[in-house]
């Protein structure tokens, strides 16, 4: 846990905003190189309003399905033209959702649920439990970080696909058959801040798999 956002949202420990299941339409699953030569990725003007819903979701013959909707741990956003903390309320555990188990399956992905491009993206996972306090113990089994030009280049483990107002990130690593805590944070520019050009609004999204 040596990265910073990450020890700030532990340290928080804020609360959560697990939000109810919902079905999805399974849709078809494209490889990044396929999508890459006849959607071109173009980053929308203005992150969305509010912090967009991130879902987990896996390959099943050939669709993607939903398998859970991430819970927002913290984050600041501009709702009002100004910068708002979300989910300011402190509990004494990290707020991991409830697990949700997978059949076992080679390819999870993340969808977030934004035209916007990303400025970056990190994703931690962990597979050794988690200690009194709801924190993970023991080293990240699966760590990303993608700057903004990653998302660009379909060689990259960071490539996005484009997929009907939102993109797709695939998780290299895990599969339905893991166990794992997983947390993701992402962050836009926000040029509606007035006087400020290099405003970010971001926030972390918690997961969690078993087998």
């Amino acid at each position: 846990m040596s990265k910073p956002w990450f020890v700030f949202a532990m340290v928080l420990l804020v609360a959560s905003a697990v939000l109810t299941a919902c079905s999805r339409a399974p849709q078809s699953v494209p490889r990044p190189e396929e999508a890459a030569g006849s959607s071109p990725l173009v980053a929308a003007e203005n992150p969305p309003d509010e912090p967009p819903d991130v879902v987990l979701v896996a390959a099943q013959e050939g669709e993607w399905h939903y398998v859970q909707r991430g819970a927002v741990l913290n984050g600041e956003w501009s709702t009002t033209g100004t910068m708002q903390a979300l989910a300011p309320t402190r509990q004494t555990q990290v707020p991991w959702p409830s697990p949700v188990s997978v059949s076992s399956t080679p390819r999870i992905a993340l969808r977030i649920g934004s035209a916007a491009l990303p400025r970056s993206l990190t994703v931690f996972a962990y597979s050794n439990g988690l200690d009194s306090d709801g924190v993970p113990v023991g080293e990240p089994t699966l760590e990303l970080e993608c700057a903004q030009s990653s998302f660009l280049n379909p060689e990259s483990t960071c490539a996005l696909v484009p997929e009907s107002d939102t993109w797709l990130l695939e998780l290299p690593g895990l599969s339905g058959s893991t166990h794992a805590w997983i947390a993701v944070n992402v962050t836009w520019v926000e040029p509606r801040l007035s006087g400020n050009d290099l405003a970010v609004v971001w926030a972390t999204w918690l997961f969690t798999l078993s087998p």
